[in-house]
């Protein structure tokens, strides 16, 4: 219904729009207006329920209506008068202003067609009129409509809103849901966790069992060496001193001559009563036997006396001189020093 009533309530105010301020003076203008001029006068006066002028009519003593002078007054000022007309309020027409105008919308002469002969202004307000009739009574015919769909609105809007609510609540419950799930699987890790120390615990203390049942059997062997390492720190000025003659004197000389004269330093601290070890010898004091054990993967041969030769080396305070007619001291220093960037220089 209202898609038959729109489109002429529209055609209407636009044509309306269309209208100037001289359209309007030019029909108040009107000495003796035409019958198609008088008629849109007369009906939007009593679309406005502006009330007529009583005149006298053609017989004695009987006045008619007329709207002529005030509906000129309606157009006095053409834009308030044009205002009027788009904010008229259509949705509230009585029933009593349609029984007024239907005589009109009946004529045959108060039709666009017709007035569009003598005024263009007035069918502007002839279409405005008749779409207003046609208007108020789709708009009657519409009501309950309306008024069902407001129900129905406000009924899916309350639908709604509970709606909402309910999905309000789902959120909560599964953002609690995914809190207590985000607890459970902290405490399932923790347990997991805890599971592993305890296992790694459990096998810490078997390993320590083994450990120390391993370890009993080298108590005998740690007492002795705590023994040998006492016996080393009293005897520890005397066995120095022997290695560092050694190592100042005996470079010259043969193995079996530093023999002797080791042996006779040694009866010298005896009778002077210094603690030392009859059995000490330079590579025992001094040596350290995996320093011992990587020259001679160098090239160091392995009797005592190159042994005592390198630690000499080691412990000499300058340059020492190899008596070397084989070339093995040559051979291990080169080898000893090849990551050093030893210069060679025949």
């Amino acid at each position: 219904d209202l898609d038959e009533a729109l489109p002429m309530l529209d055609a209407a105010l636009s044509s309306l729009k269309s209208l100037n301020k001289g359209d309007v003076v030019e029909v108040r203008a009107l000495q003796r207006p035409p019958l198609g001029v008088k008629l849109v006068i007369e009906s939007f006066c009593i679309m406005k329920e502006v009330k007529p002028k009583k005149v006298a009519g053609d017989k004695p003593g009987v006045k008619i209506d007329d709207y002529w002078e005030v509906g000129k007054a309606q157009l006095q000022d053409p834009t308030k008068f044009l205002e009027s007309l788009f904010k008229y309020d259509r949705d509230n027409i009585s029933d009593a202003v349609i029984t007024k105008i239907q005589p009109y919308i009946d004529n045959e002469d108060f039709t666009p067609s017709h007035i569009s002969k003598v005024s263009k202004a007035c069918t502007s307000i002839c279409q405005w009129v008749r779409a207003m009739h046609k208007y108020h009574f789709v708009a009657k015919a519409v009501a309950p409509k309306r008024a069902a769909l407001a129900e129905a609105k406000a009924s899916l809007d309350e639908t709604l809103r509970l709606l909402n609510e309910a999905k309000a609540r789902l959120r909560e419950v599964e953002e609690g849901i995914i809190t207590l799930q985000a607890r459970y699987d902290e405490c399932v890790a923790n347990k997991e966790d805890l599971k592993q120390k305890c296992d790694l615990c459990t096998a810490r203390l078997v390993r320590a069992e083994k450990l120390i049942g391993g370890l009993a059997d080298e108590k005998v062997r740690w007492a002795e060496s705590v023994a040998t390492f006492d016996s080393m720190l009293v005897n520890v000025v005397g066995d120095v001193m022997v290695s560092a003659g050694a190592v100042t004197y005996l470079g010259p000389f043969t193995g079996k001559y530093r023999s002797q004269l080791v042996h006779c330093w040694q009866e010298r601290l005896s009778e002077y009563s210094l603690p030392h070890n009859k059995s000490a010898s330079l590579v025992s004091t001094l040596a350290d036997p995996v320093k011992i054990r990587s020259w001679q993967i160098a090239g160091l041969p392995k009797d005592t006396l190159s042994v005592e030769n390198g630690v000499v080396v080691q412990f000499s305070r300058r340059w020492p001189l190899f008596i070397d007619p084989q070339g093995q001291a040559n051979k291990w220093v080169k080898n000893m020093e090849r990551d050093h960037a030893l210069d060679v220089v025949k």
